[in-house]
């Protein structure tokens, strides 16, 4: 495939697959003709009918929500710091202890109602720091992170811990059917055992369309090609932190001392990692 603007030099667009293709070095607030064609081994077809369009910048904002527990004291109020946001739901034995929300086992557990009709459709991260008691499962996964839908116990896991230690991120439509899930493939670059205590974990589709799980700011995982345009929200969902009450859950005590959840925005978005 090629482009070429304002009927000038034609230029490879660059990346394989269906997905967003991104035309760089333009200026915000001036309009430009876009054309395309496509190539092969015997030659170029006809130029594409030519497009007008506008670029503009659009500042990516945290839509979703931000549960900051560095101030809370046991017994307190977890509250969900996103403007408008709804109350917190605990499950029966999560509680608020010093400095977060204290989950574990199939009942305990803390959900984030959804509001805005919020997908991920596009750049999305998902960042938490967490206490977990025990890294090393005889079984699993273990769902860290998941969205639900607010009946049949359909989900989408986002963060979690396999049988086999490894951290995987996933995501999909429709409530999370198999057919739709994408995982990230761990490398190298994860410690097994994982240490028991505080960690950071954060999962993201970058502007290459690559979804990763990082931990601790080190890449411990990546899809194996670009994920794009891929829907994880369906419906009336919520975020559920430790997973389901019907298993594959965090068997804990694991303290959820902070979770952000960013659309249009991936906070890492690169194999080299971040610094906590």
């Amino acid at each position: 495939m090629q482009y070429r603007v304002d009927g000038g030099v034609w230029t490879a667009l660059t990346g394989v697959g269906t997905g967003v293709r991104v035309i760089a070095g333009l200026t915000d607030g001036v309009e430009y003709d876009i054309d395309i064609r496509a190539g092969n081994s015997v030659g170029f077809g006809l130029a594409s009918d030519v497009k007008s369009a506008t670029p503009i910048y659009i500042e990516p904002s945290n839509i979703k929500l931000l549960f900051d527990g560095s101030d809370l004291l046991a017994g307190g109020t977890a509250v969900d710091e996103a403007p408008g946001a709804p109350a917190l739901i605990l499950g029966s034995t999560a509680v608020v202890v010093d400095g977060g929300i204290q989950v574990g086992g199939s009942t305990g557990d803390v959900r984030f109602p959804n509001r805005e009709g919020f997908t991920f459709d596009g750049l999305f991260t998902v960042k938490m720091r967490f206490t977990k008691a025990n890294w090393n499962r005889s079984a699993g996964p273990d769902f860290l992170v998941s969205f639900w839908l607010s009946t049949n116990n359909q989900r989408a896991r986002l963060i979690s811990v396999s049988a086999t230690n490894t951290i995987l991120g996933g995501f999909g439509n429709g409530g999370g059917a198999s057919g739709n899930v994408v995982d990230t493939v761990p490398n190298a670059s994860i410690p097994v055992p994982i240490p028991a205590g505080l960690h950071e974990l954060m999962f993201d589709r970058g502007a290459d369309n690559y979804t990763r799980v990082y931990l601790d700011g080190v890449m411990v995982g990546k899809s194996a090609a670009p994920v794009p345009g891929t829907n994880v929200n369906n419906g009336t969902n919520f975020v559920r932190v430790t997973g389901s009450a019907s298993g594959n859950n965090d068997p804990g005590p694991s303290i959820l001392h902070f979770l952000e959840v960013r659309k249009g925005e991936a906070l890492c978005g690169s194999d080299a990692g971040y610094t906590p």
